[in-house]
């Protein structure tokens, strides 16, 4: 477990509140522009986000984990508040071209303020039409989603069985946003009813900004990912590095009951391509 940037106190006090016990609970948020140039352009926000930090009245920690975009010329994108140290760049990345990699250092992560509006901006191609976007993904220490189920690495290697792998196709739409909604099973429908499965990570046929699953078991927030190609190795378990890296509950647990009400949707750009999601489940006991 990492001791760095305040996470050894953060893991401390996962479970405790003034009614027992705290969930775990990963939300991503997302948003576009279109022909941003060099910016800054504000973001766009997606359909149900908002970059307003949830309210909660019990949390111990809201962290900002990472961020990353997708962008079709050089660019960058930041984050900033007053709350944090500099509002005036905030927390900066470039964005490398047809790249929607990690931005931020693995391993550290921003403290956000419940309630706090943040401003987020972005710079890429000023071609008209191209679609520039980008992801946040934020940890919550709440009991806000007490339907949410999510593990720390060490637990889940613990109570891991048997590997089941799962993919999703998705035809995304052209205009940005949350676009491709299937059903987790709606392609391949192998794991078996009445079983738990954690979910380690995924790989992808082709690139875009953002996959991400949500459900009754995440709380109904969408647990996402960046949609980079260039290196599967980190994205087959993005959701079991973050726990490793943070030393926090990350990954997330679905009833494989449940699997007609957890769906996978994501963000692409204006090109609107296609690309089928490969799901790497483990079963627990």
């Amino acid at each position: 477990m990492r001791s760095l940037f305040g996470f050894a106190a953060l893991a401390g006090s996962l479970a405790q509140s003034v009614d027992g016990v705290l969930g775990a609970a990963l939300d991503m948020v997302s948003g576009f522009a279109t022909a941003p140039g060099a910016g800054p352009v504000a973001l766009t926000m997606a359909a149900g986000d908002s970059l307003a930090v949830r309210a909660t009245t019990v949390a111990k920690n809201i962290r900002l984990l990472n961020f990353w975009g997708q962008v079709q010329a050089a660019g960058f994108f930041r984050v900033r508040s007053p709350r944090f140290s500099d509002n005036i760049q905030g927390i900066r990345s470039q964005l490398q071209t047809a790249t929607a990699q990690p931005c931020m250092p693995l391993g550290y992560s921003e403290a956000l303020i419940s309630q706090d509006l943040l401003i987020a901006e972005i710079g890429g191609s000023g071609v008209g039409g191209n679609i520039e976007s980008a992801s946040m993904l934020v940890w919550y220490d709440s009991d806000f989603a007490p339907d949410a189920n999510f593990l720390d690495s060490a637990t889940m290697r613990q109570r891991a069985v048997k590997m089941v792998t799962v993919r999703t196709t998705h035809a995304f739409g052209a205009t940005g946003g949350y676009s491709g909604q299937v059903a987790i099973n709606s392609t391949d429908d192998n794991a078996k009813n009445g079983k738990t499965y954690a979910v380690l990570g995924y790989n992808l046929s082709a690139a875009c900004c953002s996959i991400a699953l949500r459900g009754v078991d995440t709380g109904n927030l969408r647990c996402g990912g960046p949609g980079f190609i260039t290196s599967p190795y980190l994205t087959e378990h993005w959701f079991v590095r973050l726990s490793d890296e943070y030393g926090i509950k990350c990954i997330p647990t679905i009833q494989w009951s449940n699997k007609a009400g957890i769906f996978v949707d994501g963000v692409q750009n204006q090109a609107a391509a296609a690309v089928t999601a490969q799901w790497f489940l483990v079963e627990l006991s």
